[in-house]
């Protein structure tokens, strides 16, 4: 069964030595085009919906993991990210959440 990108458990989820060395690729796009999702981490994708690596970093460090950020409300979001980027990460997550609660019941 194939991992979901968004994991609501314990982090990391893929660690350095799963990932495909980044001198393959120049980018985390080119690396997400060139061998999947399962070769990004949770900050690597969050930083994709964000447009900012930073960011999402700082997101995680400062909410503690994806279960606690999924969680975040917009307002909560704002002293991080400008409101539209809040706005997508929000939307992003919920997404996820309801893909994989879809894909559990089926």
């Amino acid at each position: 069964m194939q991992q979901p990108i968004f994991q609501f458990g314990s982090e990391p989820q893929n660690t350095t030595t799963s990932r495909p060395s980044s001198s393959h690729c120049s980018s985390v796009q080119e690396r997400l085009v060139t061998y999947g999702s399962e070769a990004l981490d949770t900050t690597e994708h969050l930083g994709l919906i964000l447009g900012s690596q930073k960011a999402a970093e700082t997101l995680l460090d400062h909410f503690g993991s994806l279960a606690v950020l999924a969680s975040a409300s917009v307002e909560e979001l704002l002293p991080f990210v400008p409101r539209a980027k809040a706005l997508r990460l929000v939307s992003s997550l919920r997404m996820g959440a309801v893909a994989l609660l879809k894909r559990i019941c089926v």
